[in-house]
């Protein structure tokens, strides 16, 4: 309860909207990039990640990779939202690959 008094100090709920419309991606809460000045928001959903050798284990067909023992995601978007009123601009869709964006800021 004190932790959420604490964040609720520093920032205000300006909206709230709705990134990730697939079901089956969940936002990469750790990967974040304001480009422009800060004038946008990128931000990353994905599917999770599998394993190539866990999946072959599992029997879970993944297409081949260009580097072997690669994880695979079977979709990873990139969201752009405004920040001054929070509408999402545009979103990038990449599938069948694996973009590592836990703690990575590009």
């Amino acid at each position: 309860l004190t932790a959420l008094r604490s964040f609720d100090s520093f920032f205000e709920l300006l909206y709230r909207r709705s990134i990730v419309t697939n079901s089956s991606e969940a936002l990469c809460k750790d990967f974040l990039l304001f480009p422009q000045g800060g004038a946008y928001l990128l931000l990353a959903s994905q599917t999770p990640a599998l394993d190539p050798t866990r999946a072959a284990q599992a029997h879970v067909n993944i297409p081949p990779s260009e580097v072997p023992g690669a994880p695979y995601a079977e979709c990873t978007t990139l969201h752009l939202v405004r920040l001054s009123d929070g509408t999402k601009l545009d979103e990038l869709r990449f599938t069948q690959d694996f973009l590592h964006l836990h703690n990575n800021s590009a």
